[in-house]
């Protein structure tokens, strides 16, 4: 058996990282990945949404109440992966899959096209125990 955390012990990690990421970004991009948020983007940015603030993490579950939708999409290509920024939007915060479904982030599709409208109905981070 591995190393478990406590609840209220995830949820004040995951507190913490609701502050740096509060007025952050959520930038969606192409192949290919990078190896982390260490590592500078790559593929083609397809869209860059605004992160409002956060719910308060709750069962190792954060949530953001509020998604700017990006209304003018920078891109085309095939979504495959995002990041999360801090509110200066270069500061990595955490990567991860896009798809259409078994994906961190899930789209109906995941063709987008330059000039459109990119919506993220809802959002969450989960620390697993």
């Amino acid at each position: 058996m591995g190393i478990q955390t406590s609840i209220i012990a995830r949820d004040a990690e995951l507190a913490a990282l609701a502050d740096l990421a509060k007025g952050g970004r959520l930038m969606i991009y192409s192949d290919p990945r990078p190896v982390g948020p260490e590592s500078a983007a790559t593929g083609t940015l397809l869209a860059n949404l605004g992160l409002g603030s956060f719910d308060r993490p709750q069962q190792g579950v954060l949530r953001v109440k509020s998604i700017e939708p990006d209304a003018n999409s920078k891109g085309s290509g095939r979504a495959s992966w995002f990041r999360v920024t801090a509110k200066d939007g270069k500061t990595a915060l955490w990567d991860g899959s896009v798809g259409t479904s078994d994906a961190d982030l899930i789209f109906s599709n995941v063709q987008f096209y330059q000039g459109s409208i990119v919506r993220v109905e809802s959002f969450t981070y989960s620390l697993p125990r």
